[in-house]
């Protein structure tokens, strides 16, 4: 018989919430209808066939044999022992009575539904083993767009990924994003304004892979996991990936006459993020970035920095860069600053843009300058520098803006609108805006600043599937931009993204890609 949702939800309420001694009850039951279980802090006895067992979670994976025939309700559970030794064998059929907990991790989104059989998760734990059983039939992984609901309920679950290309590299865990052949977007790249008709899946390490965007994943079989806030595919065999071919690219060389402008997140350039000789290799790879994908451009902003005395270092590693950084208000101590060729470029004056803005509530800051604000609007406040570059007057005003975790699209516009206000009233004739916005080219707040201060955004001279510097599961979007004054942008010979960070584990310098310009003297 198949229960309707709202009955089979009431079923499992009544059946766990009732009595001292474990409920006898099945997977479906528990895993509910919902996000949570009906029956989270009951022990209960199920029985079910392993699915797979995995060392680096600590416990394995039990899958009612039949299921319930409703698909709103997951077949599957994670049981959590808590020890990488003695995992069951896939295919053992096995009686168990644990304690059922959602666990969530701290800061994370959401949680697993799972069955605890620790020890200390109640006296009346217990796995028995019953033999072995065929397994359950793996049922086709086909998330849509907005996915969540549906992959809640296949949490736990047997299932086949088909084909897929790699759309976001794998991190220093070995995990990454890959997306259905068959859901890949026309010009093959997902990108937020064209993402295809469906959701990037995360390809967790149970078998760890090296692997760049494009390459192409065969089908996997695995177990659907919920985990660090996202769900994720748990392989239960090894495979191998093939190498697409996709290459890094860099910024053109410059002739005689022209100079270059570039932009670099450093991603988190500070010291106790990088212990031992990390450090060392950090700012070697940043200083081959600038020298070989951007080729030693004259002027160079850059984001998420510690200080002063590391942003010098790699300007001297990167070949003779001059530093100019002055520290902001950002609580984890990281800022913005720009390196230049001291041979080429002259800085006359320093100076930091900052605004209150109690609606944001980020509380008080002392600007180098002696300059005090109650509820600061930037936390990395924006460096202008003026420059005589070949003798030429120029201003770069270099950006970081809040990060779009935690919906801060208010406070990005905010700064969009003081700045449109700060710039028009300096009317200055040769100017460059550039930096991390954390937001795409079209943006409000990225156009407003471009189209209000009447600036050139060059990110939109690229094309769309090199316009990138970020991925973010799966989708990729230029968050870093250059923004040209008029008589710049008259001056402009080209423009692009030097690709090397994002598509390219694991010995990559950071993970955003770098804007470059191109322009005439």
């Amino acid at each position: 018989m198949r229960w309707p949702a709202f009955l089979l939800f009431l079923r499992a309420l009544a059946a766990c919430t009732t009595g001292d001694e474990p409920v006898l009850t099945t997977i479906p039951v528990v895993q509910g209808s919902g996000p949570k279980s009906p029956c989270e802090g009951r022990v209960v006895t199920m029985t079910g066939v392993v699915t797979g067992a995995f060392p680096h979670l600590s416990g394995y994976f039990l899958q009612d044999p039949s299921g319930d025939g409703d698909p709103a309700t997951s077949d599957g559970i994670f049981v959590f022992q808590g020890s990488s030794a003695a995992l069951p064998a896939r295919g053992s059929l096995l009686r168990v009575t644990g304690k059922v907990a959602e666990f969530a991790r701290a800061g994370r989104d959401g949680s697993v539904t799972e069955l605890d059989v620790r020890a200390s998760a109640s006296p009346l734990v217990k796995v028995e083993a019953l033999g072995a059983s065929s397994l359950p039939g793996a049922v086709a992984l086909d998330p849509p767009l907005d996915g969540d609901g549906y992959l809640e309920a296949r949490e736990g679950m047997l299932v086949a990924y088909p084909e897929s290309v790699v759309v976001e590299p794998s991190n220093d865990f070995g995990e990454y994003h890959a997306l259905r052949v068959d859901r890949l977007p026309a010009r093959v790249r997902p990108r937020y304004d064209d993402p295809g008709t469906g959701r990037p899946v995360l390809i967790d390490r149970s078998f760890r892979q090296t692997v760049k965007t494009y390459d192409l994943a065969p089908r996997l079989t695995g177990v659907l996991h919920f985990d660090f806030g996202e769900f994720r595919l748990e392989p239960v065999s090894a495979y191998s990936v093939d190498d697409a071919g996709l290459r890094p690219t860099a910024a053109p060389a410059r002739g005689v006459g022209e100079f270059a402008v570039a932009s670099l997140n450093a991603q988190r350039l500070v010291r106790g993020d990088l212990p031992g000789a990390a450090l060392g290799r950090k700012l070697d790879r940043l200083a081959a970035g600038i020298r070989g994908q951007l080729r030693s451009p004259e002027l160079v902003a850059i984001e998420e920095v510690e200080d002063l005395e590391l942003l010098a270092e790699l300007g001297a590693r990167a070949g003779g860069y001059q530093a100019v950084l002055l520290k902001g208000c950002d609580f984890s101590g990281i800022n913005v600053g720009l390196l230049y060729n001291p041979d080429r470029v002259r800085v006359l004056t320093t100076t930091q843009l900052q605004a209150e803005a109690p609606q944001f509530r980020k509380g008080p800051c002392t600007l180098p300058d002696g300059r005090r604000f109650s509820q600061i609007l930037f936390d990395r406040p924006p460096l202008r520098a003026d420059l005589a570059l070949d003798g030429i007057p120029v201003t770069v005003l270099v950006n970081h803006w809040r990060s779009q975790i935690g919906g801060r699209g208010e406070q990005r516009q905010a700064s969009a609108e003081f700045l449109v206000e700060e710039l028009r009233r300096a009317a200055i004739p040769n100017l460059i805006v550039l930096g991390d916005f954390n937001d795409s080219e079209d943006s409000e707040p990225v156009r407003t600043l471009a189209e209000r201060a009447g600036l050139t955004n060059t990110t939109w001279l690229a094309p769309l599937d090199v316009r990138y510097s970020l991925l973010f599961e799966g989708i990729s979007q230029a968050l870093d931009h250059i923004l040209l004054s008029p008589s710049l942008a008259g001056r402009l010979i080209d423009s692009g993204y030097a690709h090397y960070n994002a598509d390219f584990p694991p010995e990559r310098a950071a993970d955003h890609d770098n804007p470059w310009v191109r322009l005439r003297k």
